[in-house]
């Protein structure tokens, strides 16, 4: 929310076993947002979104949402490193543009000179962009940014079109703030892959090492719904709580006052989808 995601967290790669790329090389480019989905009001998938086609006349990469040419970026990319790297989303993001969101990634074989979306026809992967949401009740009618210490909170991860199962798997874990964390997900590099929940946000008992965690998400496919004691509401006890903490020390919640006397924080909000006891599963949200 008001903020971007972190330079080069959204790349693709085109290296490792089976992959990469023959002749000369092309550019790559990515399409609208895909169509939204319709949810039952349990959250139960109904309609699929119709999702995109790469190199559609009359269409151009997606620009509510990500940055292009007018800002600087440029909406045609020339592969790095056997990366591609998409620009970052923007950082004004609020209210109905603070949406999750599928866009396809497409490429262009080095013909035609790359230079109009059209030439983009082949589809090399889809793209999903994540909205994590503080909520202090559980309608999440109002999100936030943050939470005074000792306010209970849940976290909403709202997922893109196709992204989230209609299954109870996914796992959520508070973590250390690092620069690795903003690693795309198939970086053997990225943090969230051993990074453990924090010891001064409770309740205990979430995480017993990097890959299993309890506080489950919900079967929802429009969101996952993460409260700390899985029951789906947001309440006194049972629901995440930043603990105070002075000198590493984490406090008791009867410690009321360290609402007043305890220095802000930050911490990154790690999340799988499913297969959660695998380290490739977790990712930055």
């Amino acid at each position: 929310k008001k903020s971007s995601n972190a330079a080069g967290s959204c790349a693709l790669t085109y290296d490792g076993a089976g992959r990469g790329l023959e002749g000369n090389l092309g550019k790559s480019t990515w399409t609208p947002a895909f169509p939204a989905p319709t949810y039952t009001s349990a959250g139960v998938l109904t309609t699929a979104s119709a999702g995109r086609s790469c190199g559609t006349s009359g269409e151009v990469a997606e620009s509510r949402y990500i940055g292009v040419d007018s800002d600087g970026a440029d909406r045609f990319i020339t592969p790095s490193s056997n990366k591609i790297t998409l620009p970052q989303t923007y950082g004004t993001l609020t209210g109905d543009t603070l949406v999750a969101f599928t866009v396809a990634a497409c490429y262009c074989p080095d013909s035609g000179g790359c230079d109009a979306h059209t030439e983009y026809t082949q589809q090399i992967g889809r793209v999903f962009f994540f909205v994590t949401r503080v909520c202090v009740t559980s309608a999440c009618t109002l999100d936030f940014v943050g939470v005074v210490r000792k306010v209970p909170f849940a976290l909403r991860v709202d997922c893109p079109p196709g992204a989230c199962g209609a299954a109870d798997n996914s796992r959520v874990k508070l973590v250390t703030l690092a620069v690795a964390n903003n690693l795309p997900k198939w970086d053997a590099g990225n943090g969230c892959r051993s990074a453990v929940h924090v010891s001064t946000i409770g309740p205990a008992g979430n995480c017993e090492s990097a890959t299993n965690c309890s506080f489950s998400g919900g079967a929802r496919q429009d969101y996952k719904f993460f409260t700390g004691d899985n029951s789906g509401a947001v309440a006194a006890v049972g629901s995440f709580t930043w603990l105070g903490d002075i000198a590493d020390v984490a406090y008791a919640a009867d410690r009321y006052d360290l609402r007043h006397k305890s220095a802000a924080g930050d911490v990154d909000v790690c999340f799988c989808e499913s297969d959660c006891s695998s380290a490739e599963s977790w990712f930055k949200v």
